[in-house]
Order: structure tokens, then C-alpha cells, then sequence
């Protein structure tokens, strides 16, 4: 994968099978804030061309190929790196998935001496060559996330595992001690938390929310029975509808493959909730556990004292800062106002000092500088003048923060 963050941001993904000489898919999901919907680009041996003009000489070419009979449908005679010729313009779009775009490359590949893993991708201008962003191509790694049971009797465990957001998610579920008790199993939107207020449940709905639904699917009107349709007419988190319930079983093993239940990006599933209901006429629920990754993780916590009270809890795959972080909030009030909603909330660049506790709202946290914004986006404009190319779906050209 390529990740761009800055003047031109998205991400390319190259897909290849466990042999160089299969042909090699790209996925580019591309977009800039200026006018430019196409560009030149090419992968080059290293950064030389960055922030320079682009010319031939840098293209990546192991085989010293001179380019005769090099055209967009014959990819042998190309050099490697050529993916102008071979491919034709990159293609970016105003926003995010606007010019989502596929290719097919012969001659491309990800393995093997002339693998362009850890090479740069480079994407100039049609005009002057001028280079307008650059990107090293890292190897992407797959996720494996598991919910282990060991309660009320249930012992076990649910693995999910997705080796990019271009694949299916495989499910495997393994549990013992059901004792024909169970029925539906889904995805809930929160984790479960170390612990409750006394006499409050820690699956209920204030604790872990409903099912994660995150595309609104109506589940009242012709909302298709259990394992009688595709994946995306479902729920994400509604497991038991895409591969049937539990009730009337005491064990359950089994392998499912999902379309729609995402470990990656802003819809996974990785640091939510799975939730066992009973098999009664309420549908209650009855146990839940929390879907935890099998890679090493980094965590930090915000703690909040006064007058806000809570946590913010950040965790993130160690060892690779381009992986999604899972933040997890639990907020509350400790001056006796009642709660409240629609609150803005950042990152800023310094650590609070002694204004914390300030009096004056005005002047409380002004310590803390500006939002945090190491890559300094939108520098010279305003938040009002940058946030349409900042929202959920282009996280990418949002300053960190």
C-alpha cells in the first residue's frame, strides 16, 4: 500500500498472488483540494524526484527495459516502474471514492528481485512534471482479531481475519456450553468496559450500545430472515442473521466468509463488543466479551478530572503508525449539569498546564496551543476553510489532531 497525506491524499493498493510473474491489481483511491483530476505517475528506485520535476531516468527499470513495444496493452516492454504507459493517467478525484479506479498490471511485481515493495510511488504533473506527492509502497499486513468467552458456562471463541480491505473477512466460531440457551449474536458498536456502575448490566444497551449498523439498513421492513441473503442486506455486526443462530445448540463450530464486516477503516469491528443473546422472546442479552487483536498494541489514555470526568483510550497496532486507531470515550460531568451533546473535541499540540482548572472557560486549556499537526495541513487556512476536505470519509486530509 501507498498512503498519501498531503496535497494529495488516499491510498493506492497493489494486490498480487505468491508469484511475480501473476498479473498484479492496483486500487486507487485518490483525491486532491486543487483542480487537477489527472496526473503523470510512475515508481521510482527511491525518493530522488520528491519535491523536484519527474523525468525517465528515475523510473524504477531492473531489467533496463527501452520501452519498444511498450503500450497499454503490452506490459513486457515497459520498465517496471512505467505505469503511465502501461496504465494510462492516475485519476483523483474532489473527494474521497470519487475516482475510486481499478487496473490490471502484467508487469508489476511484488515479489522476487525486481519487486517494487519499498520503492516510491510518484505522482507529477501532465503539464511541467513537477512532482506533486510521493509515497513508499509498504508491505501491508493482515488483521486477526478473536472474542474469547469463559462465562455463565460459555467457554470459546469467534475469530475474525482480513488481509486487506480488498479481501472477504473469514469467520471461524468455536464455543462450547451454549446448553441450548442462545439464539442471536452480533456486533455491538462499544467495548465492554472493565466495569459498570452497581446494579447495571455489562452488555446492556447504555453499556455497549445496539448492533453496529453503521449504513443506517432498515431491519423493521423486509429485513431478510436469517442466512436467506447477501451479506450487505444485513446489518455489519448482525452475525447470526448472515450465518445463522445458535438456537437449539449446545456447541457451535464453523466457517463463514463476510463481505461486510470490515476489520480495517472506520467501520471495523476490531475494539467493539460481540453479544450472545438469550433464546427467549425478548431476544435478552446474556454474555458479551470484547473483540481483541492477536498483533502486540500501543494504548494511552486522556483522563479527564474536572469538571468533564472520564477517559479516552486510543489503542493502535504497535510498530506501525499507518494502522487504524480505535478510540474508545467514557465521559461524564462531576459539577452536577446534566449531560450534554455535540461537542468539538481535539488534539492539541502542547500538554495542558495549570489552566485546566481556570475559572474562566475562555482561558481554561489555552496551554495546549493549536491542533496537534505534525504533516502541517491547510496551514495558511482556517478550520471553517478546510473542513470540507476533512470529514469521516477523508481522514487522510484532516490534520492529525
Amino acid at each position: 500500500m501507498a498512503m498519501f497525506k498531503d496535497t494529495i491524499f488516499g491510498t493506492v493498493y497493489f494486490r498480487q498472488a505468491d508469484d511475480p510473474g501473476a498479473p498484479t491489481v492496483i486500487v486507487s483511491d485518490l483525491y486532491t483540494s486543487g483542480n487537477v483530476r489527472q496526473a503523470k505517475w510512475a515508481i521510482s528506485e527511491d525518493m530522488a524526484p520528491c519535491g523536484g520535476t519527474y523525468s525517465s531516468q528515475y523510473t524504477f527499470n531492473p531489467e533496463n527495459a527501452d520501452g519498444t513495444g511498450c503500450s497499454t496493452s503490452m506490459h513486457s516492454g515497459c520498465p517496471v516502474g512505467d505505469l503511465g504507459s502501461k496504465l494510462g493517467s492516475a485519476q483523483l478525484g474532489a473527494t474521497s471514492h470519487e475516482q475510486r479506479v481499478s487496473f490490471k498490471d502484467t508487469n508489476l511485481p511484488l515479489s522476487g528481485g525486481n519487486s517494487v515493495r519499498d520503492k516510491v510511488l510518484v505522482i507529477y504533473s501532465e503539464n511541467d512534471n513537477s512532482v506533486l506527492a510521493c509515497s513508499m509502497i509498504k508491505p501491508f499486513t493482515g488483521r486477526v482479531a478473536s472474542v474469547r468467552f469463559s462465562e455463565q458456562g460459555v467457554a470459546g471463541s469467534i475469530t475474525f481475519s482480513q488481509n486487506s480491505p480488498l479481501d472477504a473477512t473469514q469467520t471461524i466460531v468455536s464455543l462450547n456450553g451454549l446448553a441450548m440457551n442462545a439464539k442471536g449474536y452480533h456486533v455491538h458498536k462499544w467495548p465492554r468496559p472493565i466495569q459498570v456502575q452497581p446494579g447495571q448490566s455489562m452488555c446492556s444497551g447504555d453499556v455497549v450500545s445496539g448492533h453496529l449498523n453503521p449504513y443506517g439498513i432498515d431491519t423493521k421492513n423486509n429485513y431478510p430472515p436469517p442466512t436467506t441473503s447477501t451479506d450487505d442486506m444485513y446489518e455489519v455486526g448482525d452475525l447470526s442473521s448472515k450465518y445463522g443462530t445458535f438456537a437449539g445448540q449446545s456447541s457451535v463450530s464453523g466457517t463463514y466468509i463476510d463481505w461486510n464486516l470490515p476489520l480495517f477503516g472506520r467501520n471495523g469491528i476490531v475494539g467493539r463488543s460481540v453479544v450472545i443473546h438469550r433464546d427467549d422472546p425478548a431476544g435478552s442479552r446474556w454474555i458479551c466479551a470484547n473483540i481483541e487483536p492477536h498483533e502486540e498494541v500501543v494504548a494511552a489514555v486522556a483522563t479527564f478530572k474536572y469538571p468533564v470526568i472520564g477517559h479516552a483510550v486510543f489503542v493502535q497496532v504497535a510498530n506501525d503508525p499507518s494502522a487504524d486507531t480505535s478510540i474508545s470515550l467514557q465521559l461524564d460531568y462531576n459539577d452536577g449539569r446534566p449531560g450534554s451533546l455535540g461537542h468539538r473535541w481535539r488534539i492539541n499540540a502542547n500538554p495542558p498546564g495549570d489552566d485546566f482548572l481556570s475559572e474562566n472557560v475562555a482561558d481554561r486549556c489555552a496551554s495546549t496551543g493549536s491542533t496537534y499537526n505534525p504533516g502541517n495541513l491547510w496551514q495558511q487556512l482556517t478550520e471553517g476553510q478546510y473542513s470540507p476536505y476533512c470529514n469521516r470519509m477523508n481522514q487522510l486530509s484532516c490534520k492529525e489532531g
